[in-house]
């Protein structure tokens, strides 16, 4: 990918946390990450990533509720992550996330080139 994104990883598994901002990083893109939809939706207010990848199941705020408390002005693409797989695309959709994937992640390195092409299709 050529241009560098800003990448923000909110779940409160470590090693998807890791997993994610590591194969990222080796892309060449910017990432922060939080354990929590708390810590995530202050550091997405500051950060302003061009990608999120937000979990749907956490303990202290689920992804829904993450994505109905970012402002407007700070929307971005959002991918859902989780391993449960009982979402369709219209409550995907509604909550105002781009796509779904399930864990566990075959291969982490096509999951972030499906990131960045979401990212360079925004039109």
């Amino acid at each position: 990918m050529s241009q560098s994104l800003k990448i923000l990883v909110v779940d409160d598994e470590l090693l998807i946390r890791k997993a994610i901002t590591l194969s990222a990083k080796q892309r060449g893109h910017k990432t922060q990450s939080a354990e929590n939809g708390t810590e995530g939706l202050k550091i997405w207010k500051e950060f302003k990533p061009d990608l999120v990848f937000l979990d749907v199941l956490m303990p202290d705020m689920d992804g829904f509720t993450v994505l109905n408390q970012v402002p407007e002005n700070v929307r971005t693409k959002v991918i859902l992550i989780s391993a449960h797989d009982d979402l369709n695309q219209k409550e995907i959709e509604n909550a105002g996330a781009d796509l779904f994937v399930k864990k566990p992640f075959p291969d982490i390195f096509q999951l972030i080139e499906k990131a960045e092409n979401l990212v360079k299709n925004k039109n």
